[in-house]
């Protein structure tokens, strides 16, 4: 079956075939016209024929009256020659008329051999009024002109009935016109109606057609886009229209390019966080070691300095950690195993996890006591805690408080952080849960990571600010898990 291979070929197809369509009727109407203008031409040529050769007939009729006259009753010169002239004039156009039909003039010839016979037999008319002649000579002469009269009178009926062979029965005086006129009407209507219905059947087949083609295609470039977002095998490439294919053949080759670079990009970062971790650790060691005066001989100043490195370097390896979780989720190499637990279990980790983090910041952290359950991985909803208590205490100033709620909910467990003493706003605080915003506030990657875990969990996340001053981040689980 033929198909057009691009989308400018389909939409020339649509506009061109119900084109050919109109094109189609437009000939058949015009056609029609043109039959029915060559009988009216028809009708009028043969009126105007019958017209003028009666105007003939009856020139030649006066033309004889008026010589005949004359000549019987000794009138002088008959006043003919008008008549005369005219009926010239009438034969001429007749001429014309009749050019395109020989049996017509053929007719006219035998008019006018008619005509100018019976002229002639005119001549041969004697007068009778004559006071030189006898009654025995007016009488011989009344005897001729008898004679003469019936030669010229017989003449006289051939022409009579050669006139009537003019006037054949014209096609709108015809009895069979009326049929013929309704019998033409009809078929103008069919043929409208034909065309308007031809031409609708045929632009909604190809229409469907070539709409079905193409949703087929694109139904085919949504799929890969999803399984491209869950990770999965594309579909092979499409095949039909060409701008598709090269639209799908781009998307094979971006995904492949984007997948090239995941994994460059994750092996980069692997190598990266190993290779930085190591050192940082053994760094992180020996300053714990100064820190605790494992190490004698150190001055004061050292000590200070020594704990300030200290919590550097702990924010750089939890900053390394963040970005490597991050990356593990959005390969979808991150799992959550679920289980029910107590809250408290998770508030009072949560805490232990940036007690130290605290105390370097001097700001106070009150925890909450509660008999509600949650349904999370225990690791993973710990660190989203801790992360959300991170962030609060960064914009926490020192000697001030945070709090942590804990809400039981019909369709879940809420789990509130507040810093009544934080300035900053809601629009800040919620852009700052997505991983490629530029980084405010003193924030980190804490908070994309709780996104990105508490989603797993399939709960919601988020930030209040209270003006002008105070901030809560919050999160919310569901009551029961559904893998």
């Amino acid at each position: 079956m033929f198909m057009p291979k691009t989308i400018y070929a389909k939409g020339l197809i649509l506009i061109s075939i119900p084109l050919l369509v109109q094109l189609a009727f437009g000939v058949a109407m015009f056609t029609l016209q043109g039959y029915y203008e060559q009988r009216i031409r028809e009708e009028r040529r043969a009126s105007e024929i019958v017209f003028h050769a009666n105007e003939m007939w009856i020139n030649c009729a006066e033309v004889l009256l008026l010589r005949a006259y004359a000549t019987l009753f000794a009138g002088g010169a008959p006043p003919a020659t008008e008549k005369i002239a005219r009926l010239n004039d009438e034969y001429s156009l007749l001429q014309r008329l009749v050019a395109d039909d020989p049996g017509q003039r053929r007719n006219l010839q035998v008019i006018r051999e008619e005509t100018y016979k019976a002229l002639e037999l005119t001549d041969r008319f004697k007068p009778v009024m004559s006071k030189d002649q006898s009654g025995s000579a007016k009488l011989g002469v009344l005897q001729s002109n008898l004679e003469t009269f019936q030669e010229t009178y017989d003449v006289v009926d051939e022409i009579s009935k050669a006139v009537q062979n003019f006037g054949a029965p014209a096609f709108l005086h015809s009895p069979d016109a009326a049929g013929e006129v309704r019998k033409a009407t009809r078929l103008a209507d069919g043929v409208v109606y034909a065309a308007l219905t031809c031409s609708t059947i045929v632009a909604v087949l190809l229409f469907a057609v070539f709409v079905r083609g193409i949703n087929a295609e694109l139904a085919v470039m949504v799929e890969n886009t999803e399984r491209f977002k869950r990770g999965e095998k594309l579909n092979p490439p499409v095949k039909g229209t060409e701008e598709l294919i090269q639209v799908d053949a781009s998307f094979h080759s971006m995904v492949d390019d984007i997948r090239q670079a995941q994994s460059t990009k994750q092996a980069v970062i692997a190598m990266v966080s190993h290779d930085l971790r190591t050192p940082l650790g053994s760094v992180l060691g020996y300053f714990s070691l100064l820190t605790t005066g494992a190490l004698k001989g150190a001055s004061r100043e050292a000590l200070a300095g020594a704990q300030k490195q200290e919590h550097d370097i702990e924010q750089l390896m939890r900053l390394i950690c963040d970005l490597l979780d991050l990356d593990k989720i959005e390969a979808e190499k991150l799992t959550i195993r679920l289980r029910t637990l107590p809250a408290v279990e998770i508030v009072d980790r949560a805490i232990d996890a940036v007690e130290s983090f605290a105390d370097w910041h001097e700001v106070s952290i009150r925890g909450a006591d509660t008999n509600a359950e949650a349904c999370a991985d225990p690791d993973r909803i710990v660190q989203a805690l801790a992360n959300l208590l991170l962030s609060a205490i960064t914009l926490t100033p020192g000697g001030s408080l945070v709090e942590l709620t804990v809400a039981q909910q019909e369709d879940g467990l809420e789990m509130r952080v507040r810093s009544p003493e934080a300035s900053v706003s809601s629009d800040v605080l919620n852009k700052q849960f997505e991983r490629y915003q530029p980084r405010e506030a003193g924030l980190g990657l804490e908070l994309p990571v709780s996104k990105a875990i508490v989603h797993l969990h399939h709960g919601k996340i988020g930030a209040t600010s209270e003006q002008p001053q105070g901030c809560t981040l919050w999160l919310r689980l569901p009551a029961a898990q559904t893998s």
